[in-house]
């Protein structure tokens, strides 16, 4: 019998820690904050994001934990999770090129801001969110753990309350322009049939 070099679990992981970094690198060259984010917008997600990726990442947590496994360990699930993870950080990388230099970590609107209407946004409106959602499950799908699987839960909370609170500011901002598109595509997943853009 043959073994990977590699565990699934522990490419997984070295695909977030290359993810990570790329991101890290690609945030700086962006559009400079015109209206920062206000500290209790930050305080909603970020502590919910946070302790998601905690859970999400410890590898166990006994005795905390006693039922550790919502999965007993399995080569299918392990490389469903690592499909998961690859297509969803694939989404990432898409969106985050087509959003360029409007993109931010934080709820802000930035100088020049555009409403980015191309790539998945055409279909999504947080395609981001959406890829980073799916990576995480895909994550605790390969671990097999239910504190993983709630750990995912709650990165995945904290996402949508984060895109909540984008989609306030973008209304504010950019008013009409965006209620369009927001009746055109979908929050989280897209639209198969989005409403014509005459439909006003």
């Amino acid at each position: 019998m043959t073994t990977l070099p590699l565990s699934p679990l522990t490419l997984i992981h070295s695909v977030w820690l290359l993810w990570l970094g790329a991101w890290i690198l690609s945030g700086i060259r962006t559009k400079r904050v015109r209206q920062p984010e206000p500290i209790g917008i930050h305080l909603l997600y970020a502590p919910l994001t946070l302790l998601g990726a905690l859970l999400l990442f410890s590898p166990t947590l006994d005795p905390v934990w006693p039922s550790r496994r919502f999965l007993p360990p399995s080569p299918l699930a392990s490389l469903a999770g690592l499909a998961l993870v690859l297509s969803g950080l694939a989404l990432t990388a898409w969106a985050r090129i087509v959003l360029g230099g409007n993109w931010s970590a934080r709820v802000v609107l930035k100088h020049d801001h555009q409403l980015i209407r191309s790539g998945p946004y055409a279909r999504l409106r947080h395609p981001i969110y959406t890829g980073l959602i799916a990576a995480v499950f895909g994550t605790a799908l390969a671990a097999g753990f239910w504190h993983s699987l709630a750990g995912a839960a709650l990165v995945a909370l904290g996402m949508a309350w984060k895109a909540r609170c984008e989609e306030a500011l973008l209304i504010r901002h950019f008013g009409d322009a965006f209620l369009e598109h927001r009746r055109s595509t979908g929050f989280l997943f897209p639209r198969l049939h989005p409403p014509p853009h005459s439909l006003r």
